[in-house]
């Protein structure tokens, strides 16, 4: 029995004419060229269960599979927490093995993963802890066997804090100047500590996690 796993990282998949970035958004022609181009490319991959990056609607994540010759039939295509008026990147699946367990969405880290943000106080912030994953982390378990008998695998999809520096901004929407040397070295020094909690963070989630020597996990994502 062989199983074909993919990891993809859409590139800010969004419906048309919604802002993203800064970026106005797609157009109608641009979204229905980016919606087939990747179809196409999931195609070309052919997997049996695929983990996706930056999708900030789900529909349009449906809409991709709907234009996939080999994957129309899946069974799973969510992205967990990018429904309507979502304005961050989330992680996603595509499986054509039927799931095994409830599909969840964490978003918090592991309490001894947080950690402090250096120059939170000095801008007003009463929360100086990063306590939450970038991106929320996406958790199943799939049945790899045919009409979902066979062993059970458990399914991790994830997307890691990105190298760009962490700026912070007071309740007032007052931010730090990122020109200044000083505060940029500062953000750069937020950005390493939060990847490094976050991988931390993974970690324990699946040392906690593992159900026995026999299940299979399955990690897969942009690690940045």
């Amino acid at each position: 029995m062989r199983r074909r796993l993919a990891s993809l990282n859409l590139l800010n998949l969004h419906l048309p004419r919604h802002p993203f970035y800064g970026h106005e958004g797609y157009s109608g022609s641009a979204y229905h060229r980016k919606i087939g181009w990747t179809a196409r490319l999931l195609d070309r991959l052919a997997a049996d269960l695929i983990g996706v990056q930056e999708v900030f609607a789900e529909q349009a994540l449906i809409e991709c599979v709907a234009r996939s010759r080999t994957l129309r039939d899946a069974r799973v295509v969510a992205a967990p927490r990018a429904g309507e008026g979502n304005t961050l990147p989330r992680v996603g699946l595509i499986s054509r093995l039927p799931l095994a367990a409830e599909l969840e969405s964490i978003e918090r880290m592991p309490g001894s993963a947080s950690v402090m943000l250096p120059g939170a106080p000095e801008i007003g912030l009463d929360d100086q802890a990063q306590t939450l994953f970038s991106r929320p982390v996406l958790r199943t378990s799939v049945a790899l066997g045919e009409r979902g008998r066979g062993p059970v695998a458990r399914v991790y999809v994830v997307h890691l804090k990105p190298r760009r520096p962490k700026r912070l901004e007071a309740r007032d929407g007052t931010g730090e100047d990122l020109d200044d040397p000083v505060i940029e070295g500062r953000a750069h020094l937020r950005t390493l500590l939060i990847r490094a909690a976050e991988a931390a963070a993974l970690r324990q989630l699946l040392l906690e996690d593992l159900i026995g020597p026999d299940t299979p996990v399955i990690v897969m994502g942009d690690f940045n």
